[in-house]
């Protein structure tokens, strides 16, 4: 949704956010870090509800690579930790340490869900001075760049990819647009 946002409603529309949050879980990057699986109907597995830094830090890595993606818009990036019961204190303090790694402008945690507003009072904060602060919004190719050349800058700088390739339907298809 952000890269939509940035590369089609921002240019076409003129808006240009303040800020940017990127919303993550202790128990999600603790999957991307390799544990638990989560089944529709049935507990969470109970790995995902004890404390395993090491797991933790490897899943931050989707968390950073969020936080890098918006800084490719010269927008200031915050990061909100949705925090439940069983996260510890060591897993929130390591997730705000990555964050700040990434380049986000801060890290808090948000319990909005379960507390109302209080519960995000931090992240409010937060999100306000954040949005108050310098920025320079960019986008990430200009109007009259190629098809081709908007989905290579998109697929390399963004998503990591190493390349693209087209098939003849493919081509077939950026020609007709």
């Amino acid at each position: 949704g952000l890269e939509k946002f940035m590369d089609i409603i921002a240019r076409q529309s003129g808006l240009q956010p303040d800020c940017v949050v990127v919303t993550c879980t202790v128990r999600a990057l603790k999957m991307h870090g390799g544990l638990g699986r989560i089944v529709a109907g049935r507990a969470l597995p109970q790995e995902l509800l004890e404390e395993n830094l090491p797991a933790l830090d490897k899943g931050a890595a989707n968390m950073m690579w969020a936080v890098g993606i918006v800084r490719h818009f010269g927008v200031p990036v915050v990061v909100a930790i949705n925090r439940f019961d069983d996260d510890t204190e060591a897993e929130i303090a390591l997730l705000k340490k990555k964050a700040l790694e990434a380049g986000a402008v801060g890290c808090a945690t948000s319990k909005a869900f379960a507390d109302g507003g209080s519960g995000a009072t931090e992240l409010a904060e937060l999100v306000k001075h954040a949005a108050s602060g310098p920025k320079d919004f960019r986008l990430l190719y200009p109007d009259d760049a190629s098809i081709k050349e908007k989905i290579h800058t998109v697929a390399t700088l963004l998503y990591n990819a190493d390349g693209v390739s087209y098939g003849p339907q493919a081509n077939r298809q950026i020609q007709n647009y």
